[in-house]
């Protein structure tokens, strides 16, 4: 202070940064004051320090005064980053999501957040790990049980530290290795949220980032179509019964039964197409009045009873697969006739499948038809297929006949019945006897075979047929 002055000053300028400090504080201190060699003392009631502060986080330079200027604003913005948003099933190094939780420079205090995980239409399933840096230097590997309880804990929010630098911070970081599975799936996509925590110098930015799982390629890296599923029809019971003529209600008649089955799952419906054909050889005869009674499909359970629900197959042959869902059980029932039979073959065919306009192709080593056959119900034992076979009686007509003059005798006419028709010519041996001689009658309609010098005479019943003739013919004389 010079002489005859009564004050002096100095100044101190703040130096701008990008790092968050808060206020801070700059105090000057009296240490000594000497006027003509001798001590000062400090002025009554005033000070011997004066301080000033350094304000970077955009409050009022004096709090007291609403019109005082703001000051310069360093505190921090917080946001969420993508690093990776898009992986892909099956394809090593493009099988991650990544984000990461950064502010835009550097302060001087720890900063809380909040991470939310949101997965939206993923499921935990769907990741193998998660590899967790907290930007502290510390690294860990979520699997397993783990995994679900660090997947758990990021849905209802998890606490970490921004921690106070003043040079370049590190962020936290969270990597999604997702698992290769044989779901065809739509894209599934999630979400991670960041908020401040109470008293966080710092602002919101970006709070949101997102990420999508896809399925891997077929033919192409991005059709997504890897795991696309192959479809194929088997035979889980390959011989239908026909129900017993005399007692249908009794016993009932069993079914073929199919499965129409995907190789895999699929999150989307599968739509396909199923013909009923007739089988090589002897092939069953299909149609309205043919050897099948019901075509249908499995179409649910009751709730209450537990019974099976089945359902007539579309004129059309159309039908669907629902999602999550791999299978479709089919059955075809036969008709109860009374024609003796041999097995007869028929084909469940699957003539066309799709997934949205993806064409499915047959299971490698499946099949696109399914072949079995319908047998006669069974008469003394299970499987001997005899239930409709025929019996057999005579009669004649008229019961008698006058001898007449030499050639001019009457006819009778012998009928062999068939109590019900055979696809077979069934062939019927018949032996003339009685009081009558051979010179007494002629017949006609009788065949013979001569079986080891031994001669046989037989009627033949045509298949399809109930009856066949013969006559005798008196011989007068």
């Amino acid at each position: 202070v010079a002489a005859g002055d009564t004050d002096a000053s100095f100044s101190a300028t703040a130096q701008g940064d990008d790092v968050f400090e808060g206020r801070e504080s700059v105090t000057a201190t009296i240490t000594d004051a000497i006027t003509n060699g001798i001590d000062l003392a400090i002025t009554d009631g005033l000070s011997d320090i004066a301080s000033a502060d350094i304000v970077d986080d955009g409050s009022k330079l004096d709090p007291n005064d609403p019109d005082s200027p703001n000051a310069d604003d360093d505190r921090p913005e917080v946001f969420i980053r993508t690093i990776k948003g898009n992986a892909v099933e099956g394809t090593p190094n493009n099988n991650q999501l990544i984000f990461e939780i950064d502010q835009t420079n550097p302060s001087t205090v720890d900063n809380e957040v909040l991470v939310t995980l949101d997965l939206g239409s993923v499921e935990i399933a769907d990741i193998e790990s998660i590899v967790y840096d907290d930007g502290a230097g510390n690294t860990t590997t979520k699997t397993g049980t783990d995994l679900t309880s660090f997947l758990n804990d990021l849905s209802t929010g998890l606490s970490l530290s921004l921690l106070a630098s003043t040079s370049t911070v590190v962020p936290p970081k969270f990597t999604f290795n997702v698992k290769d599975d044989t779901i065809q799936e739509d894209t599934e996509a999630l979400s991670l949220k960041v908020e401040l925590a109470a008293g966080a110098q710092a602002s919101l930015g970006t709070d949101e980032a997102f990420g999508d799982i896809r399925d891997q390629g077929r033919d192409k890296d991005d059709d997504e179509l890897g795991d696309l599923p192959t479809i194929s029809i088997t035979p889980t019971v390959a011989t239908a019964i026909e129900a017993s003529d005399d007692n249908p209600t009794s016993v009932a008649a069993t079914s073929a039964e199919f499965t129409v089955a995907l190789s895999n799952l699929s999150d989307f419906t599968t739509n396909f197409t199923v013909a009923l054909e007739s089988g090589d050889p002897n092939a069953a005869e299909l149609g309205n009045t043919g050897d099948v009674e019901a075509f249908q499909y499995l179409s649910g359970v009751d709730a209450e009873s537990g019974e099976e629900i089945w359902s007539d197959v579309p004129t059309d042959g159309s039908l669907s697969i629902d999602p999550g869902v791999q299978e479709l059980k089919l059955r075809v029932t036969p008709s109860s006739d009374t024609v003796y039979e041999d097995l007869e073959n028929f084909k469940v065919v699957i003539t066309e499948a799709a997934i949205g306009t993806d064409d499915l192709t047959i299971t490698d080593g499946g099949s696109s038809e399914a072949l079995a056959q319908i047998a006669d119900n069974a008469a003394a034992a299970a499987g001997d297929n005899l239930g409709d076979l025929p019996t057999v009686s005579i009669n004649a007509s008229p019961a008698a006949v006058s001898e007449g003059d030499e050639g001019n005798g009457g006819v009778i006419t012998y009928t062999v019945n068939l109590s019900n028709t055979s696809e077979y010519d069934t062939k019927v041996y018949i032996d003339l006897g009685g009081t009558a001689t051979a010179d007494d009658y002629s017949t006609a309609g009788l065949s013979s075979e001569t079986i080891e010098d031994s001669t046989r005479y037989f009627v033949t019943v045509a298949a399809g047929d109930t009856d066949a003739s013969f006559s005798a013919t008196a011989q007068g004389d």
